[in-house]
This record gives structure tokens, sequence and C-alpha cells, in this order.
């Protein structure tokens, strides 16, 4: 009996997270969505150009790199401040490149999270993953993420669990529908 419970057992969490997995994989594409105009980057460049993106959460240094008749990115992401001292410790985190045609509609969407062991404070930076080729026809691209921190337990007003809490961060470039 204990072998089949275990089998079953086993195949229904397996099943489960194939599950979740799968459910998440779609929420977080931006395929098919319009980025706001003033939120678009431009990928046209001649030459490796340096730039830096920022927002309240995030810092962005990167590189746009031509690459035949496209361009890739290559960079890096700093916490900012107030996320890397008050709340260093990612409970989960995705950051994304999208590339936009003329019309500012997503063509394609890549997870280019940075390699980060979750639930381990930081306060360095994280080079971001590889970014692939810009598709022949995009024209820009945006950056979009979406995670969760949570405290670093240093300070005066920690809460039950003995750390400062957690922090929603987020940042969508896209129209609202």
């Amino acid at each position: 009996m204990q072998p089949i419970f275990t089998r079953l057992f086993g195949t229904s969490t397996l099943c489960f997270f194939l599950l979740m997995a799968s459910g998440c994989a779609t929420y977080l594409s931006n395929i098919g969505k319009t980025a706001l105009d003033i939120e678009t980057l431009n990928l046209d460049t001649a030459q490796t150009e340096s730039r830096v993106w920022q927002t309240q959460d995030i810092i962005i240094k990167y590189d746009v790199v031509p690459v035949g008749s496209s361009a890739t990115i290559r960079g890096t992401l700093y916490l900012q401040d107030r996320i890397s001292y008050s709340f260093p410790t990612p409970q989960f985190f995705f950051f994304y490149i999208n590339y936009v045609d003329e019309n500012n509609m997503v063509l394609s969407s890549h997870d280019i999270t940075p390699m980060m062991s979750f639930l381990t404070a930081y306060k360095d930076s994280f080079p971001l993953r590889k970014a692939p080729e810009a598709p022949p026809e995009a024209k820009a691209f945006v950056f979009s993420y979406w995670g969760n921190f949570s405290g670093n337990g240093n300070n005066a007003e920690n809460d039950e669990r003995g750390g400062t809490g957690d922090w929603e961060i987020y940042y969508s470039p896209f129209e609202k529908k």
C-alpha cells in the first residue's frame, strides 16, 4: 500500500507544479500587448551604446549591441537603496525584455532575470541573462518586471516573523485595457 500511495502522491505533486508553472508562463507573457510610447527604448544603433534605465525600485546599466541587421541587450541590474537596505531578500523576481514593432506591439518577450539565490540577502549587482537577438521587425524594446522582496530583520519595527515584512515591486510599460 505504501508504494502506491507514494507514487500517487508524487504524481499528483508533479502534476500540480507543472500546472502552476504553465499558468505562470502564460500569465507573464507580454506578446500582443501594446507598450506606451513614452516607455519605448530605441533599438537602432550603429555601434555599441551604453545606457541607463531606472525606476524607483531598480537601475539597469545596459549596452545595446548591434548584431548583423539587428541588436541585442546585455547589462547589469542594481537594486535601489530603498529595496536593498530594507528588503534585500528576493522571494521571487522576474525581469523581461519585450521587443516591439513600429506600432509598439510586443513581438517577443524574453525572461532575462539575473541569476540570484532566492531567500538570500543582497546589496550588490546582478548581471542580466543574455537577451536573445531582437526579431528583424523590432524597432524598440521595453523592460518589465515583477517580484517580491522580504525584510532583513534588523529594523526596530519588525513584524511578528522577525523581519521588516514584504515589498512587492513591479513595472508594466503597457497600455491598460
